[in-house]
């Protein structure tokens, strides 16, 4: 898929859209990056595309902004990379270069990959955000074009651009879960209260492992294995329910 492609398939606004190439030293002029950091923008990165940028001047969706966060604009960029390693040490770097919330595809031979970020104002520098956390989709065929739906711009939530981002957010999350989209739906913005909740859960859990592995004594061992139980049942009850719809 070209860049016109990604453009039609995401639905961005034909008033959003810019689509042009980007040099790499875009995504770290305005940052304090290291010498290996920068290396690994211009080694990483093969071709990289501004295909759009939303915002209330184009589409009429109000800016959102409080004292802890901000949303004026949303970039959507277009980025080749020269392996699937790459992307995640390259996505972190670009969010941390941009000043505005920016949903990144990244691209390797046949496959693609969405990344996002959730951020916060930068007290000491007006023209970077800090970065929170960062979320991956899976690699996915170029041909599962059917994935795609749910990230076009008519299926998300208009109100202001952070309702919006975090549309985008959580049907990335819903996807990467297995939340069926009629339950995405009715979940709305919960879907990323879930999935910070099943990853606070793998943490616990793979602690509980690494202990019941390493224990010696027999009944400690077999308290921890008891609280894993219970920990791994929580999770497979949890994922029950996000499956359910409110009408069952």
């Amino acid at each position: 898929m070209n860049s016109k492609d990604w453009i039609k398939s995401l639905g961005i606004p034909q008033n959003a859209v810019i689509d042009r190439n980007l040099p790499k030293q875009a995504f770290y002029q305005n940052a304090d990056l290291s010498l290996s950091e920068k290396e690994m923008i211009q080694k990483g990165v093969e071709r990289a595309r501004w295909l759009g940028s939303i915002k209330e001047s184009n589409t009429n969706i109000l800016k959102y902004e409080d004292e802890d966060i901000c949303y004026e604009e949303i970039e959507y960029f277009y980025i080749q990379v020269s392996s699937l390693e790459v992307a995640s040490k390259v996505g972190r770097i670009i969010f941390n270069s941009i000043p505005y919330p920016s949903f990144l595809i990244f691209t390797f031979e046949n496959a693609y990959q969405f990344q996002m970020a959730l951020t916060k104002k930068n007290s000491n520098n007006a023209s970077l955000l800090i970065v929170e956390r960062t979320y991956e989709s899976e690699w996915k065929s170029n041909e599962e074009t059917h994935q795609l739906t749910p990230f076009h711009y008519s299926n998300q939530k208009t109100i202001n651009l952070k309702e919006y981002y975090h549309s985008l957010l959580s049907t990335l999350l819903s996807q990467t879960i297995g939340i069926p989209e009629v339950r995405k739906v009715e979940m709305g913005n919960d879907v990323i209260k879930l999935y910070e909740a099943l990853q606070s859960l793998d943490f616990e859990i793979e602690g509980l492992v690494k202990q019941v592995k390493s224990e010696k004594q027999l009944n400690k061992r077999i308290e921890l294995q008891m609280k894993l139980t219970k920990l791994k049942k929580n999770k497979e009850q949890l994922l029950i329910r996000t499956k359910e719809t409110e009408h069952v």
